[in-house]
């Protein structure tokens, strides 16, 4: 064998852990998470090696291995260390190329990734990158770690700062601003609001069912999020793609931190949503809807315009006259209170005092 130069290696990744040696399987003290494959140059190995192809490079480990005979025989490979493992030609060669195979995939992925992030071009102001088939106004600042996925809409004096996310066909209106670590996508932002940071929007709603076999499968969420204008979104709240109508959410509505809107759901105008509110999947909310603090409504319940909803409380039935709301299950406040008032009267009874 030539004393060849060792260059760099391509590592296999996630090397599989085989069995101990044995006479059916026998495996050097080297284990193939040391196989790599060699990427010295064609001239010499005396041979062809393409390293920018895992097949090719398999291809070629095959070439170099040494046949004493018949097809069982052991075989050797090189390493980085420069030495070779001698291993069987049974099940491990096999798995070695079902691992190329997979490396394969994952460097396709790779190429396919690289070759959409080529069309990426530092915007002028802030330093973020814009998709060259982006239409951004020349008055949108995108700072330093945004990006600005293909055939998004961002209009005039609109702000996007650092580390936010804004996905292929999204539409920003104009006097907009995104804080830090905001992800956008399959929705569309009015005018003059404002996401603070950590807000995403547009990602897949929380649906699923069982199919015949009993297993848990996914059902398509394929619509969008229409948020209107003056609208503002607290950290790290959520709003959900939709599956059979859009996720909407009105004009001047205002929304607090942490808050969950679920697939589907429409919250009308003037809305405001206190921290921790969830909001189920196709629930519907009409105009100058107020909720507290960890508040929830149930899915596919609608409320009626101009209702309040204490904090603390649960939506399970439809709310058709505007008012105050309060309990599990929500109530009127004044029910609620009296309800309160007789619990704890029944509690101050004495021990002996039947119920």
């Amino acid at each position: 064998m030539p004393n060849l130069t060792m260059r760099p290696f391509l590592r296999l990744l996630c090397a599989p852990q085989f069995p101990a040696p044995s006479h059916a399987c026998r495996l050097s003290m080297l284990s193939y998470k040391d196989l790599v494959y060699d990427s010295v140059q064609p001239s010499r190995i005396g041979h062809s090696c393409c390293t920018s192809s895992p097949f090719a490079c398999y291809s070629n480990l095959r070439k170099r291995k040494e046949f004493n005979g018949d097809g069982d025989t052991p075989k050797r490979w090189f390493t980085s260390s420069g030495f070779t493992s001698v291993a069987h030609s049974c099940s491990e060669e096999k798995k070695l190329r079902s691992r190329v195979e997979m490396q394969a995939a994952r460097n396709a992925d790779g190429m396919l990734t690289e070759a959409k992030y080529e069309d990426l071009e530092t915007w002028s102001r802030g330093g973020g990158f814009v998709h060259n088939l982006a239409q951004v106004d020349e008055t949108v600042v995108v700072e330093v770690g945004a990006v600005v996925h293909a055939y998004a809409l961002i209009g005039p004096n609109s702000h996007i700062s650092s580390g936010s996310i804004v996905g292929d066909h999204v539409v920003i209106g104009s006097n907009t601003r995104l804080g830090f670590n905001v992800s956008l996508q399959n929705c569309s932002v009015g005018d003059s609001c404002t996401l603070h940071n950590g807000v995403c929007v547009g990602q897949d709603g929380f649906g699923f069912t069982i199919n015949d076999k009993g297993e848990v499968v996914k059902k398509p969420q394929l619509l969008k999020v229409q948020i209107g204008s003056f609208v503002e979104i607290g950290a790290n709240s959520c709003v959900d793609r939709g599956s059979w109508r859009d996720t909407v959410i009105g004009d001047h509505t205002k929304i607090d931190n942490l808050v969950q809107i679920g697939h589907n759901v429409v919250v009308g105008r003037c809305c405001l949503l206190c921290g921790q509110v969830g909001l189920a999947g196709s629930s519907t909310l009409g105009d100058y809807v107020v909720m507290g603090g960890k508040s929830g409504v149930a899915d596919h319940i609608s409320i009626a315009s101009k209702v309040r909803i204490a904090a603390k409380s649960a939506v399970i039935s439809h709310i058709t006259e505007p008012g105050d709301y309060a309990g599990f299950p929500a109530v009127l406040a004044k029910e609620w209170r009296r309800s309160m008032v007789a619990l704890r009267k029944l509690g101050r009874r004495g021990d002996s005092e039947p119920l």
